[in-house]
């Protein structure tokens, strides 16, 4: 992301904290962000040599120009040499949390974090999160995963950075998880935002202002998995959903004015959002176990997502040439650095982070993205706490 403009004296003039660090980090130019991935290209590649995982195969880089002559950094790599050495010896600092995904897409991914790195997360999410409009002392309420899922956590963690103590959190495993969600929510008096999968913001807006759907999700469940009859299916409802007030949940979601979704494109559901919640801008977010902030879509005139590269250096390579990797690990996968970007090129994402327990040096993701600009420029409005 380039080209940030600001509106606000107040937070130009930098009193608050956050507002400081988005112009520190993002109304600056391709230059300095080169500039400062070569400072952070030769500390990652220099700490990670210091684990197995990158030893023999990995060397000290100090220009992103030579980024593309090191080689990739699979999960499956990572994973075996974890599997040889031992966990212990190929982390570099203590593991705090360990963040892994259910491998209902794919095969189980686990990453490992100590508290650095959960620091700097939280911080850049914060960041993220006030260009958003978020703002210190809005109320939130998280929809997420709990662990050892990465959603739920991170929310958890930036609304402490940003001020946001009075939210709710009603982490969600499963459809019992919902109700209790539901329930609780129901004694609130408002929440400014919402957390949550794009699939799950979608039926909480219908659950709020159609009754009838939730009851009917309920009784075709009781009758289908439990073979109740009609009438008595409808009696497990009303039992089922005590303490969830609809009325109460069509208020509030009648308030929320911002929603971060994510795990989902959000294009199938913004008619019906837009139905649901009436105010709300919805803010589609990209982030992983491996790199929990990413990309979000920030400019919501624009149907794409900004990267966001304080701390992370993306490239893009073709699919093919990865492929040809996964099955010869010494060919030599080139990638274009997030500088040379064109429009219009696609590919497979890389990336090289920093990090406490285990640095990532072009790591593919598995994800294709494509460029529909290189140097995006918006204007962020502040508004003073």
């Amino acid at each position: 992301m380039n080209g940030l403009r600001l509106h606000d004296p107040v937070a130009s003039a930098g009193s608050d904290r956050l507002d400081r660090l988005v112009i520190e980090r993002y109304r600056i130019g391709y230059d300095e962000h080169k500039e400062r991935h070569q400072g952070m290209l030769k500390e990652i590649t220099e700490r990670a040599l210091g684990s197995p995982v990158y030893a023999g195969r990995t060397t000290r880089t100090t220009s992103l120009d030579d980024l593309s002559t090191l080689p990739l950094t699979t999960y499956d790599h990572i994973f075996e040499r974890i599997e040889q050495d031992g966990l212990e010896n190929v982390l570099l600092s203590p593991s705090q949390i360990n963040f892994r995904t259910s491998g209902s897409t794919g095969k189980p991914k686990s990453f490992h974090y100590g508290a650095e790195d959960i620091d700097r997360f939280a911080l850049e999410y914060a960041v993220v999160s006030r260009m958003m409009g978020i703002r210190p002392g809005m109320r939130g309420w998280n929809l997420g995963g709990p662990l050892p899922d990465v959603s739920g956590y991170m929310f958890d963690q930036a609304k402490d950075v940003l001020e946001m103590a009075d939210s709710v959190s009603t982490l969600l495993k499963d459809d019992k998880d919902l109700i209790i969600a539901l329930r609780r929510i129901s004694s609130e008096r408002k929440v400014d935002i919402m957390a949550t999968a794009a699939l799950m913001l979608y039926l909480i807006g219908r659950m709020g202002n159609e009754p009838g759907f939730l009851h009917g999700l309920i009784e075709d469940k009781a009758m289908r998995s439990y073979r109740l009859p009609r009438p008595l299916a409808k009696l497990a409802r009303r039992i089922y959903l005590r303490g969830v007030d609809l009325d109460a949940l069509k208020s509030i979601t009648g308030e929320v004015t911002i929603a971060i979704s994510y795990a989902e494109p959000l294009n199938p559901y913004l008619s019906e959002l837009k139905r649901c919640y009436p105010r709300i801008q919805v803010h589609d977010a990209y982030g992983s176990t491996e790199n929990p902030i990413t990309a979000v879509q920030i400019d919501r005139s624009v149907n794409g997502l900004s990267f966001f590269i304080h701390t992370l250096i993306p490239e893009i390579a073709t699919t093919e040439d990865v492929i040809k990797h996964n099955a010869d690990p010494g060919h030599t996968v080139r990638g274009v650095p997030w500088y040379e970007w064109k429009e219009g090129m696609r590919g497979e994402l890389i990336v090289t982070r920093e990090g406490q327990c285990l640095p990532l040096v072009r790591y593919p993701t598995g994800d294709v993205i494509e460029v529909l600009d290189p140097a995006h420029s918006m204007t962020v409005n502040f508004i003073p706490r």
